[in-house]
């Protein structure tokens, strides 16, 4: 049995909306450091005893109630430093199935939700990251104190934040039966129903760089750049100049040498000159070595001395 309407309770319509939103959000992963040491100190406890009475009291019979105080050594935790940084994600993606909501009545005009938050790398190369990228923030505490703490926690904005490991609790009601939601006392009230909700996120990790104490993500090159970048094509290309020779003009094919009428048999073509330049230039006809005129010839030979 409940005692009525909470101050934050939502409506069946809110809480729709509200999942809605949960399921259209990106997960976010923080990694928390902190440096811490632990330190004792003494506290003083005071607590009441029965002992027996004595003479002294006046009284040797019967029992007293005598206040008695203790030392003790506690010891606690003393947090010198802390930070939180977000990893970057390259992909969030949400598997939360469909969710059935039970129909609220006069009867059990309440229903109480417990919602969760279930977190997963979606392969194993976003864990190493994830690993990696804690390491390195807890070496750089490492002289911040004598002990260095790491956690990692995934939450989901929204109306209110969903953490891992945290449940929310919600208090929905119709508001067609808002009346006997809250008709009820601190004893006696509506009958209520209980739901389970997990929002399922999985995540990849984005590849980092490390220089010094900055972490960069590296970016994807699987992906061209954008359209703009490349110059357009032109929409036709230009008319040669008037001056251009004129195209090279095909000789005459084998099929059109099928008509060719070959020399008369025993005949052969006549002789051409080598490297015909004209109609009727020629090379010149060759020349005798040494010929100084058209009679001169070699001196005869000469009787030795």
């Amino acid at each position: 049995m409940g005692s009525g309407l909470s101050k934050e309770s939502m409506t069946v319509e809110q809480l729709q909306v509200y999942l809605e939103d949960l399921k259209s959000r990106d997960v976010s992963v923080t990694v928390i450091v902190s440096a811490c040491h632990y330190e004792k100190y003494e506290v003083t406890e005071t607590h009441n005893e029965i002992v027996p009475r004595t003479e002294a009291d006046g009284d040797a019979f019967g029992h007293k109630i005598v206040p008695v105080s203790r030392r003790r050594m506690k010891q606690r935790k003393v947090e010198t430093c802390r930070q939180e940084h977000i990893l970057p994600l390259q992909l969030s993606s949400d598997l939360t199935g469909p969710v059935l909501l039970p129909l609220l009545t006069k009867e059990h005009p309440i229903l109480n939700v417990k919602m969760n938050l279930d977190v997963f790398p979606l392969d194993g190369r976003s864990s190493e990251i994830l690993d990696q990228f804690k390491m390195r923030l807890a070496d750089q505490f490492q002289n911040r104190d004598k002990i260095i703490e790491t956690e990692i926690q995934y939450s989901v904005g929204g109306h209110k934040t969903l953490t891992a490991g945290k449940r929310l609790n919600l208090q929905v009601y119709n508001p067609e039966f808002e009346d006997e939601a809250n008709s009820g006392s601190c004893c006696f009230g509506p009958s209520e129903k209980t739901i389970k909700i997990s929002i399922i996120k999985k995540f990849t990790a984005a590849p980092l760089h490390y220089a010094a104490n900055q972490v960069v993500p590296i970016a994807s090159s699987s992906h061209a750049p954008p359209p703009r970048f490349y110059p357009p094509p032109p929409a036709s290309y230009p008319a040669p100049p008037a001056s251009y020779p004129a195209p090279y003009q095909r000789g005459p094919s084998i099929q059109d040498l099928s008509a060719y009428t070959p020399f008369p048999s025993g005949h052969a073509p006549p002789p051409q000159a080598p490297y015909n330049v004209g109609p009727t230039s020629h090379f010149p006809p060759p020349q005798a070595p040494y010929n100084v005129g058209p009679t001169s010839h070699f001196p005869p030979p000469q009787a030795p001395y």
